[in-house]
C-alpha cells in the first residue's frame, strides 16, 4: 500500500517540485506567481532567522564548550564524595582550569547569542516583514481556495529513493517528516491542501481507519504548543537529542479505487479531527 504523500526523489519536474506517488489524486496546484510571492517572502524571513543566530562554527563551538564543562562538573561532583576538593584540586588541577575556561566560554557565547537574537527580532523590520509573509500566505489560501473553516492537521510525508537493487531507502534523518495540510469536505471529497497544491479523496473510496500499534519517527513540529504540553501528554510523544520525535501508535487512513491501493498515515493526536470530517470505522 502506498503512501500518497510519499516523494520518490527520481520524480523531479524540471521547476524543482516533486510529485508525490499520490499524483492521481492531486487536482490543484498554486499559480507560479502567487507562489513565488510566498517563497520569496518565506525566504526574506529566513535570511532574518539565521540572522539572529550566531554562524555555526560558533554554535559548533558553544556546544563544545558546554560538554567538556560539563563533563569536567559531573566528574569532580563525583569525586566529591571520596575526595576532598583541595586534594583533587592539587592532583588535577588542570581540570578545574579547563572545565571553568569552557564553562565561561559556554555563557558568553549563550549570552552573545541571546543579546544577537534580541538585538534582530527588535528591528523594525521584523513586524513588517510578518504582516508581509502572513499577506502572502492569505493570497496563497485564497489562491488554493482553503474555506476558512478548514482544520490545520500533520499528515507524515517522506521522500525516499529506490537503490540499483530495488531497495526503498529513506532520505533524512528520519523516515517521516511532519507537514501541516488543511483538511475540508468538498462535494464528495475529502480534501487536503497545502498553500502548493491540493489532493482530493472520493468519499466512496475511503475505507477505513487503521490504527497502526508500531513506532513512527518523525522530524517537525507544527503546533502552536510544545510536544510535551499537557494536551499531547497521553500521547508520549518522545524526542532524542537530535529533535527526532516518536510516538506510538498512529494511524492510515485507508483507500482504495481505479488508481489502485493507497493510504495516508496521521500522528495519533489528529485522530478526532480526521473522524469529525470522514465517518469511517477504526480497525
Amino acid at each position: 500500500m502506498k503512501n500518497i504523500f510519499a516523494f520518490n526523489t527520481a520524480n523531479v519536474a524540471a521547476d524543482g517540485t516533486m510529485t508525490p506517488d499520490g499524483n492521481a489524486y492531486i487536482t490543484r496546484r498554486a499559480s507560479s506567481s502567487v507562489q513565488g510571492d510566498l517563497e520569496e517572502k518565506r525566504e526574506a524571513a529566513a535570511r532574518v532567522e539565521r540572522a539572529s543566530s550566531l554562524p555555526l562554527w560558533l554554535l559548533i563551538i558553544e556546544f563544545i564548550a558546554w560538554l567538556v564543562f560539563i563533563c569536567c562538573l559531573g566528574g569532580t561532583l563525583k569525586s566529591l564524595a571520596d575526595t576532598p576538593l583541595s586534594v583533587m584540586y592539587e592532583n588535577a588541577a588542570a581540570v578545574f582550569y579547563v572545565g571553568g575556561a569552557a564553562g565561561i566560554a559556554a555563557l558568553a557565547l549563550w549570552i552573545a547569542g541571546r543579546i544577537r537574537k534580541k538585538r534582530v527580532m527588535q528591528s523594525p523590520a521584523v513586524p513588517y516583514l510578518t504582516e508581509e509573509v502572513n499577506k502572502a500566505i492569505a493570497r496563497a489560501k485564497e489562491d488554493m481556495e482553503i474555506p476558512a473553516d478548514a482544520k490545520c492537521i500533520d499528515i507524515f510525508t517522506c521522500c525516499y529513493k529506490v537503490s540499483a537493487k530495488g531497495k526503498i531507502r529513506y532520505k533524512g534523518m528520519c523516515r517521516y517528516s511532519n507537514a501541516e495540510f488543511y483538511a475540508f469536505i468538498r462535494g464528495d471529497c475529502l480534501c487536503l491542501s497545502t498553500l502548493e497544491f491540493e489532493a482530493s479523496i472520493p468519499l466512496a473510496t475511503v475505507l477505513s481507519l487503521q490504527r497502526i500499534d508500531k513506532r513512527a519517527e518523525f522530524c517537525g513540529w507544527n503546533k502552536e504548543k510544545a510536544f510535551n504540553a499537557p494536551e499531547y501528554k497521553p500521547y508520549k510523544i518522545r524526542a532524542n537529542q537530535y529533535g527526532i520525535l516518536f510516538v506510538k501508535p498512529y494511524f492510515s487512513l485507508r483507500i482504495s479505487g481505479s488508481q489502485g491501493d493507497f493510504e495516508i498515515l496521521f500522528p495519533p493526536y489528529e485522530e478526532q479531527a480526521l473522524r469529525s470530517l470522514v465517518n469511517v470505522p477504526v480497525a
